[in-house]
C-alpha cells in the first residue's frame, strides 16, 4: 500500500504524517528526537468537546430545574410563615405583660427581621437570573435562628414555661409553639442554605464551562498559516 504523506515545517522541526496509518510510526528527526505526534493530536478532540457541552447542559438543567426553584419557594414561604407566628405571639407577650429580658427582645427582632426580609425572598426562586445569591442571608439568619432556639429551649423546655419569658404566666402552649416554630423555620433555613450552595456552584461551574468551550471553539492557529505539502508539488496552509 502506497503511504501519502504531508510534511509539516513547525519552528525547524519535521514531522512526518502518514495519512494511510491508523498507529502512524513517526521518526525521529536531528532537531526533535523526542517529538511524537499522532494524526488525531494535531487536531481538535471532538469527543471531549461533545463531553463537555453534554456536561454543561446537563448541569444547566439541574440547577435551573423548576422542581428544585419550587423547593426554595416553598422553603421560603415556610420561614416567612414560621417568622409571621412567632411575631405575633411574641408580639402579644411585650404588649399585654411588662416583662422584658433579652431572650424575648432578642427573640422579636429576629423575627420581625425575618418576616421583613422573606417578604420579598420568597419570590425570588421564580426569576431566571436567580443563582443562589441569598446564601449569605441564608447563612446568617441560620446562626440567628439556632441562637433563638437554644434560648427558647432554656426558657420553656420541660416544666420551666411557667416561670420564665414571662414568668408566672400560665401559657405554656403558646411558649411551646414558639419553640416548635423556631424549629420549624431554622430547618428549613438550613435546608435553604445547603440549595442555595449547591445553586450557586452550579452556576459558577457552567460559566467556567462555557469559558472553556469558548477557548477550545478558536482556531488551532492564531497568527501564521502553516504550509503543508501533499507530496504531488501543491502546497496548502493549515
Amino acid at each position: 500500500m502506497r503511504h501519502e504523506y504531508v510534511r509539516l515545517h513547525v519552528i525547524h522541526c519535521e514531522v512526518v504524517w502518514f495519512k494511510d496509518c491508523l498507529v502512524p510510526e513517526i521518526p525521529e528527526t536531528d532537531n526533535c528526537p523526542n517529538l511524537r505526534l499522532s494524526p488525531t493530536s494535531a487536531l481538535p478532540s471532538v469527543k471531549s468537546r461533545t463531553t463537555t457541552k453534554m456536561d454543561t447542559t446537563n448541569t444547566k438543567r439541574f440547577f435551573d430545574n423548576p422542581i428544585i426553584r419550587t423547593f426554595l419557594g416553598l422553603h421560603n414561604f415556610l420561614v416567612l410563615a414560621s417568622s409571621t407566628i412567632l411575631t405575633g405571639i411574641l408580639s402579644y407577650f411585650l404588649h399585654h405583660y411588662r416583662y422584658r429580658n433579652t431572650h424575648l427582645v432578642y427573640q422579636e427582632v429576629i423575627a420581625v427581621v425575618t418576616l421583613f426580609l422573606y417578604l420579598f425572598a420568597t419570590f425570588l426562586p421564580a426569576f431566571k437570573f436567580y443563582r443562589g445569591y441569598m446564601l449569605p442571608l441564608n447563612l446568617l439568619l441560620s446562626y440567628f435562628w439556632l441562637t433563638s432556639l437554644i434560648f427558647s429551649s432554656q426558657d420553656y423546655a420541660g416544666n420551666r414555661c411557667l416561670y420564665n419569658s414571662p414568668p408566672f404566666v400560665n401559657r405554656c402552649r403558646l411558649k411551646h409553639t414558639i419553640q416548635a416554630f423556631w424549629i420549624i423555620g431554622f430547618s428549613y433555613l438550613f435546608l435553604n442554605a445547603i440549595l442555595e450552595a449547591l445553586m450557586w456552584a452550579g452556576s459558577r461551574t457552567n460559566r467556567l464551562l462555557h469559558g472553556g468551550d469558548i477557548e477550545k471553539d478558536r482556531p488551532l492557529t492564531s497568527g501564521n498559516a502553516v504550509p503543508v505539502s501533499n507530496g504531488h508539488g501543491t502546497t496548502t496552509t493549515v
